[in-house]
């Protein structure tokens, strides 16, 4: 039986460069997470405005101005993002909307884009090392 060596030169590099990603990411993950949220937020809405081939159901914009985004961070892996109002009529406008909603509609139209802009913004951290 032949067996083959390889010597791997620059390991301790590579990962000493991959420990100050990991340590520049996590300071800045809250934020990052936050504006993707908000971009499920804006969608929200612009749904909520009549955009998008959505019923308008503005009539004072108390529920437009409600719709906030929250962040939680559950642990170093993972984040728990809530898009979404406190308004006591919210519930029954998102199920008579003629469209078929505004706040569950814009998680599904957004999310996509807020992941993505997650994965850029990593991406650029990466590279700016």
């Amino acid at each position: 039986m032949s067996l083959f060596t390889m010597k791997l030169k620059g390991l301790n590099k590579v990962l000493t460069n991959i420990n100050m990603v990991a340590m520049k990411l996590n300071g800045e993950m809250d934020d990052i997470i936050k504006r993707a949220g908000l971009i499920i937020e804006r969608r929200a809405k612009e749904n909520i405005s009549g955009k998008h081939g959505h019923y308008r159901h503005i009539i004072t914009g108390n529920l437009r101005r409600s719709i906030t985004t929250e962040v939680e961070k559950l642990n170093m892996e993972l984040y728990r993002v809530a898009v979404g109002t406190d308004v006591y009529y919210a519930a029954w406008v998102e199920a008579k909307d003629k469209s078929g909603g505004y706040l569950r509609p814009a998680f599904f139209e957004s999310k996509d884009i807020a992941l993505n802009y997650i994965a850029d913004e990593i991406a650029k951290s990466i590279r700016g090392l």
